[in-house]
């Protein structure tokens, strides 16, 4: 997934030069410490996003381009050139009007999060009093105010699966493991 660091290697400045031969090596030095983290993975997977954008393979986001891509895929809010050329003035470092393969791989890198930095969020939306940990009252909480009701049959099935160390919480790690397990399977 985007944002996903796959190693603890940090990527050196000849590999980042190799990748983007257009920039300059001041702004890849100016970035340097976010760059550091990306893997040649995550580097392709960001190319591959890069072409859906750059709709005619010129190596940049024009405005036409960012319009078309965020109207087909907003849905009910409908861009304007003014509106897509002010996202790209937020980004567009070397300031000539169109985002770059690096000024996209730099707001890939600000914008998503870690698979892990996602769960801590989640986790921190049930951990109402911001203990570390989700009681089974926080969860009834949560879900009530999403609109869910949940049974103490329920409540008492998630802590059993879910809280390992029978402390009557769930800790991050638990709370991780459970995450990962996929939706329950259901017996016949």
């Amino acid at each position: 997934p985007f944002g996903q660091n796959n190693t603890m290697a940090e990527i050196d400045l000849k590999t980042l030069k190799d990748w983007f031969p257009m920039v300059k090596e001041h702004q890849i030095t100016a970035h340097h410490e976010e760059l550091k983290v990306l893997t040649p993975p995550q580097f392709e997977e960001y190319k591959d996003a890069f072409a859906l954008f750059d709709a005619d393979s010129s190596g940049e986001i024009d405005s036409e381009e960012l319009m078309s891509v965020m109207n087909h895929i907003s849905g009910h809010i409908h861009y304007t050139l003014d509106m897509v050329q002010s996202m790209i003035k937020l980004v567009d470092e070397n300031e000539d009007g169109v985002i770059d393969l690096f000024e996209f791989v730099i707001l890939m890198l600000k914008t998503y999060k870690t698979e892990e930095e996602e769960l801590h969020d989640a986790f921190n939306v049930f951990d109402v009093d911001g203990d570390g940990h989700i009681s089974s009252g926080e969860i009834c909480a949560v879900l009530a105010k999403l609109g869910q009701q949940i049974s103490k049959t329920e409540i008492d099935l998630i802590m059993k699966y879910v809280d390992e160390d029978r402390n009557d919480t769930i800790d991050f790690d638990e709370f991780k493991k459970m995450m990962s397990y996929g939706p329950p399977k259901t017996t016949a």
